[in-house]
């Protein structure tokens, strides 16, 4: 009986042994399992994140690279802009097509990450398979390229859960301006092409199919963008890390147009120095609108394209600027009558005084995106205060003269392109004053110009303010109907002004007095003052 006994003590130890053998056996290759699989979404993790970096940094750097074909003259002046996804028409494998995305202005774009372009390996995820990228609309710098890019330029894709919950694009200004796409292993009988030797991707450009890498899950397509249809908010789903789902495993990383912007913002000469100029820039196409140049004042504006053609900075070219206008200071004389000297001055219409433009109205009730919708106001009814015209049918025929922009005189488009470009991309962001002493519709000239009937800064009358409004704050809203569908009742806030200008400068529109004060209380607005001489323009002291 004791042996009996001491067998099955010893069969009881044995199966107890076992147990716990067995149990420490499945938990080392449950650990070992997780620890493979956090490796592996670690991996794709890693890929996404240095593919958000090269694209921000592309959209950052490109302002200051050019091409070789004429179409790409160079790309000063065009801020934020990404490259498109290699396509069938793309040159090369990784690198993004030449001419065109492929489609229409305005329309979004997918493919897979051009990875030559971006100037880095091609990154692949976890399964092997390299990613994939779509590009949101306005962001695209190939012809046709948009009209307006700017901080406000909202992405066209919204990103959602696994659960169909949105986690990217609940409103206009959260929504993703880019998506990076990790497919994964091939699901749901996803037919990919064999490996071709000696393609860095496996699959040759011109046989990648989106539909083979990119799942159809909810009743979103991660596959289907459409490149003919403009101003389209297109939707995506991404795989939360670490769940196993047998019908879907894509993974997604987003860019925003704020992370490119700040981006941007961060370089002082690529961004503020950059704007200085532009508004130094617009008050001399208007000084010179509203006082052809004499020979003394030629010479001065020869001068300073030579300044500019040898500076290497925003600070230097600014320096340029400054120089031109102590240069016309020096040829003596003014625009208003009782001065002397080398310079008498006269409006293009031939008065012995100076007349500006007529501002443009704030609700352009149009595409803002479209130069020419910023046209001028027929007359004072609706203020001295507005957004800064381009189009400038009323004040010209006001004037008397055949001008039909604020740019033919000083020949912006041709002479200085970076400067036309960057005021075509943040044109909804320049509002403009008039003194009425400088209107258009003058019929003498004024005893004591900008004596009181002009705005003021800081306790000094100019001529004009030019205002510049920076990013939005204070929940403001820049939003367009163009962009929104359905479009919200609140689509069209860019015809608001306090969602661009803040203090006085809101609340003194439409300045039916012509001479308030500005700059109070404002509180990132930027502001330029062309003086009463029509000599200098500068940014307000």
């Amino acid at each position: 009986m004791n042996n009996i006994k001491s067998q099955q003590g010893a069969a009881l130890l044995i199966l107890v042994l076992s147990i716990i053998f067995s149990g420490a056996i499945f938990l080392l290759t449950q650990n070992n399992s997780t620890s493979k699989h956090v490796s592996a979404e670690n991996k794709t993790s890693a890929a996404l994140a240095k593919a958000k970096e090269a694209l921000i940094s592309y959209a950052v750097s490109h302002y200051l690279t050019s091409k070789n074909a004429p179409i790409f003259d160079n790309h000063l002046g065009y801020h934020g802009f990404l490259p498109c996804p290699e396509s069938s028409i793309s040159p090369a494998e990784g690198e993004a097509p030449n001419l065109n995305c492929g489609g229409v202005r305005y329309a979004n774009h997918l493919g897979r990450l051009p990875w030559k372009t971006l100037e880095i390996p091609p990154l692949k995820d976890n399964a092997g398979e390299c990613l994939w990228y779509a590009m949101s609309s306005a962001f695209s710098f190939n012809p046709p390229e948009s009209q307006m890019l700017n901080d406000d330029t909202p992405g066209m894709f919204q990103v959602f859960n696994e659960n169909r919950s949105i986690y990217k694009g609940a409103t206009p200004e959260d929504r993703a301006v880019a998506v990076v796409i990790a497919p994964g292993g091939p699901l749901n009988n996803q037919a990919r092409v064999s490996a071709t030797t000696g393609s860095p991707c496996n699959v040759l450009l011109n046989e990648a199919v989106a539909a083979d890498y990119l799942e159809n899950y909810q009743g979103i397509d991660n596959a289907l963008v459409s490149n003919t249809t403009a101003d389209r908010i297109d939707k995506f789903i991404h795989s939360t890390a670490l769940n196993d789902n047998p019908s879907f495993n894509d993974r997604i990383i987003t860019i925003t147009a704020k992370e490119i912007f700040d981006a941007i913002k961060a370089r002082a000469p690529m961004y503020t120095d950059k704007i200085t100029e532009l508004g130094e820039t617009i008050g001399n196409c208007l000084i010179d609108y509203a006082t052809p140049a004499s020979g003394c004042t030629d010479d001065c504006d020869a001068d300073r394209q030579l300044c500019k053609d040898s500076a290497t900075t925003g600070q230097e070219v600014a320096a340029c600027s400054q120089q031109r206008n102590l240069c016309r200071t020096a040829c003596g004389g003014s625009n208003l009558p009782g001065n002397s000297g080398n310079n008498p001055g006269s409006s293009p219409g031939g008065t012995s005084y100076a007349q500006l433009p007529w501002p443009a109205p704030v609700d352009l009730k149009a595409d803002y995106r479209n130069d020419n919708s910023y046209a001028d106001l027929t007359n004072n009814s609706q203020g001295y205060f507005g957004r800064l015209p381009y189009k400038l049918p009323n004040s010209s025929d006001d004037i008397g003269v055949s001008v039909d922009n604020i740019f033919t005189i000083c020949n912006l488009k041709t002479s200085y392109p970076e400067m036309f470009r960057l005021w075509q991309h943040w044109k909804d962001h320049w509002f403009y004053v008039l003194g009425s002493d400088f209107a258009p519709d003058l019929s003498t000239s004024p005893a004591s110009p900008c004596d009181t009937d002009c705005p003021e800064f800081n306790g000094t009358r100019y001529a004009a303010i030019l205002i510049f409004s920076e990013e939005r704050i204070n929940n403001q809203l820049r939003r367009t109907n163009e962009t929104e569908d359905p479009y919200p009742d609140i689509a069209n806030s860019k015809a608001t002004l306090g969602n661009y200008l803040e203090g006085n400068n809101e609340s003194n529109y439409p300045d039916d007095n012509f001479n308030d004060a500005y700059g109070v209380d404002s509180i990132n607005d930027r502001h330029f003052c062309i003086t009463a001489d029509m000599l200098t323009v500068t940014e307000c002291p």
